[in-house]
């Protein structure tokens, strides 16, 4: 059963029992009003010798009832609200009729066999009056000399009490349905129908549209803070496809790199080893030669693969533990190696002192290729300056060339892997295309940053590559 029917369901059966209780009510106060007109009538109906009652009626008072004695006469007060009469030849005669206001003529329309079971049988009855001046609540007794005598209290003020009590319950009936009904609507509007909405959109999204949000309800409802919440889910998961979107696209793009770059090497060694199968290196200088370009070709494609591996190592997240690390002591080596390696370029070496916590090995990696790239992008007799300080508790490795610098969509996909900004010149150089792509691995795992300002100078020349580490103090080293 739905949460709207469930609730139409418990407004019905509060109005139901609302309505039981207005009936007991009723009923519970009308059988008490008449028993009060009961016990009077019970005590104004005893006969003589049972204490106060009425006194003896008899037939002249019958024929001068209290109401006409006179100009101005009144009845005495505590006759008031009695009717007494007698049946004489079968006629009901009025002995005391109840003071209104006015002179009236009504009396109880009760024939004599039924006042006589009345007086057999000490009940009551409620009849109307020969008027229609408004009902009676009667009882009888049967006189010393044979004559049955009636009794009776008018209703009127009963009824009215009654009928006002009705009243007052009907409008604080209707005046509670009414808040209810507006509870009602209140609650659906606020709850049942924006969760009806939220179904519509969620039945739209798992149909395909990603795009599809939760319409919000109004703040601070269990819908509200629902729709929220869904909203918020639905950001990640379109986050989430957007991202292992880009990664099978990265994906498909390595492998294809990976493939096109693997096909050279391996299209070369299998070129020289079918030229040495069908006899075209008989010449001796012609096999050293091949077999050179063979081992040149063979170190290229495992230093690819050792590329490969290294940055499938970092994007599991694989290496090994961290402990303290001077990266000025790392840096001077790889700056020492590119000292000896390329005798062609200047190097400029300003390095202070700074720790990190890190894996030596990588960093002096992330050193080697940030040079060897600078070199490479330098040219042959360009100045390369390496520079390390520690500052604002950071430990910032500089690299930077005076070279002819970098565009900026060469700058922005610089760390791509297997991004080259000069195909042929890296090629040819040996390089792989994956230098920056494991420079930027390695650094994110050191939780550090890594970035490219190209130009580095204000003539618009040079490039500079910025690594920035948290350092750590040596009072930190456990």
């Amino acid at each position: 059963m739905s949460l709207k029917a469930r609730l139409l369901l418990s407004v019905g059966l509060i109005a139901f029992l609302l309505v039981i209780a207005a009936v007991a009510v009723e009923r519970t106060t009308s059988s008490y009003l008449n028993g009060k007109l009961d016990e009077q009538l019970a005590l104004l109906a005893r006969p003589p010798g049972d204490g106060p009652g009425l006194p003896p009626l008899t037939p002249s008072t019958a024929e001068q009832p209290p109401m006409t004695q006179g100009s101005g006469a009144q009845p005495d007060p505590s006759l008031t609200t009695l009717y007494a009469g007698a049946f004489i030849d079968g006629t009901l005669a009025t002995m005391i009729r109840p003071f209104t206001g006015s002179v009236s003529t009504a009396q109880p329309q009760i024939s004599e066999s039924a006042s006589r079971r009345l007086a057999e049988q000490s009940s009551f009855s409620d009849v109307p009056t020969t008027s229609g001046g408004g009902d009676y609540r009667i009882t009888a007794r049967i006189a010393q000399d044979g004559r049955v005598i009636v009794f009776g209290i008018p209703r009127g003020d009963v009824d009215a009490t009654i009928t006002r009590l009705v009243t007052v319950e009907a409008i604080t009936f209707a005046s509670i349905l009414l808040v209810l009904g507006f509870i009602t609507w209140w609650v659906l509007r606020l709850g049942v129908r924006p969760l009806r909405r939220m179904t519509a959109a969620a039945t739209g999204i798992a149909e395909g549209d990603r795009q599809g949000r939760i319409p919000y309800a109004a703040k601070g409802t269990e819908a509200g803070d629902l729709g929220e919440a869904l909203n918020r889910m639905l950001e990640q998961m379109e986050q989430a496809f957007e991202t292992q979107a880009q990664t099978e696209a990265q994906l498909r793009r390595f492998i294809g790199d990976a493939s096109h770059e693997l096909r050279t090497p391996i299209t070369t060694i299998r070129g020289y080893a079918e030229l040495y199968r069908n006899g075209g290196l008989t010449d001796s200088d012609k096999l050293h030669s091949a077999m050179l370009r063979t081992e040149a070709e063979a170190t290229r494609m495992g230093s690819l693969i050792e590329d490969m591996l290294a940055l499938a190592r970092l994007d599991q997240g694989i290496h090994r533990p961290f402990g303290p690390v001077e990266i000025d002591r790392v840096v001077a080596s790889a700056a020492s190696d590119a000292i000896v390696n390329h005798p062609m370029n200047t190097f400029s070496v300003a390095i202070e002192p700074a720790m990190v916590s890190g894996d030596s090995d990588q960093l002096f990696q992330v050193t080697s290729n940030l040079i060897l790239n600078a070199v490479i992008h330098g040219g042959g007799n360009s100045e390369i300056r390496v520079a390390v300080v520690e500052t604002d508790g950071m430990a910032r490795v500089t690299v930077e060339d005076d070279g002819p610098g970098m565009t900026p969509e060469e700058v922005s996909r610089a760390f791509e892997r297997f991004y080259r900004a000069d195909e042929s010149r890296s090629r040819d150089s040996g390089g792989s295309g994956l230098g920056l792509a494991i420079v930027l691995a390695i650094v994110e795992a050191h939780d550090g940053e890594v970035r490219i300002e190209s130009p580095a100078t204000p003539s618009g020349s040079g490039t500079r590559v910025v690594v920035t580490l948290p350092a750590i103090g040596r009072d930190e080293i456990v």
